[in-house]
């Protein structure tokens, strides 16, 4: 999953804003048994991702040899050129700390709260392909390597 996003806050909450707006109004338009199946409609949206996510934690949690694994972007995805993307990482040991990021072997971030999240700006290149690592840290020891790869596209 590749997740374009603004870091402009001011201009987030104002697509936000707008999207609420747009929202309430076509809501407040519609019938009863339409409003049954909007609201349904976005629980369903709500809980989705959060059965996908514990279901990743499961098998993450079924390798031993694996307390922590990149969710975000895919492995063997393909992410826009010029793009800044969301690479995150989940955790099924309570104890990780820290999880640094890096592509091709060049540090991006370190993020220290669940989730773990760094935000990449993808390189102006066409038929790439980029390594993008993540290590954990617990307060003893370093977790071994996370690695996906991703690919720019023509």
């Amino acid at each position: 999953m590749v997740k374009i996003i603004s870091v402009d806050p001011e201009a987030n909450r104002r697509k936000r804003e707008a999207a609420y707006s747009k929202f309430m109004a076509s809501f407040s338009a519609m019938d009863s048994f339409s409003k049954l199946m909007a609201v349904t409609f976005v629980i369903l949206l709500i809980l989705t991702p959060i059965v996908v996510f514990n279901t990743q934690l499961y098998t993450t949690s079924q390798n031993a040899s694996s307390e922590f694994k990149i969710t975000s972007p895919l492995n063997n995805s393909i992410v826009l050129k010029n793009a800044q993307v969301s690479v995150e990482a989940a955790a099924t040991d309570p104890t990780i700390t820290k999880v640094d990021m890096y592509v091709q072997g060049k540090f991006l971030c370190e993020s220290v709260a669940k989730p773990f999240l760094c935000i990449w700006e993808v390189p102006n290149l066409s038929d790439q392909q980029f390594v993008i690592q993540a290590k954990a840290f617990t307060s003893s020891q370093e977790l071994p390597e996370q690695s996906i790869t991703v690919s720019t596209g023509h």
